[in-house]
């Protein structure tokens, strides 16, 4: 289980956003697959449920936020 705290930006809908700052994200890093997506004032319970610690946690700058999900987002110059 690897986890991510931080600004976490999450759609909800198809024309809604949920801004979790800060929040925390934890994913399956041999399977890449999200478990959880949850404010940060639930990170006790989370790593009760989960079983991370601290090691397990990477904390992103203020100025980095997270946008989960495949996303394919690329610019082509002028052609």
């Amino acid at each position: 289980m690897r986890v991510i705290q931080g600004t976490i930006i999450t759609s909800t809908g198809l024309s809604t956003l949920r801004i979790l700052n800060p929040g925390v994200l934890g994913y399956d890093e041999t399977t890449g697959v999200i478990k959880f997506v949850d404010d940060v004032v639930n990170l006790a319970t989370l790593k009760a449920t989960h079983g991370f610690s601290q090691d397990d946690t990477r904390i992103l700058k203020p100025s980095q936020f997270l946008i989960p999900g495949f996303v394919d987002t690329h610019t082509h110059a002028a052609q």
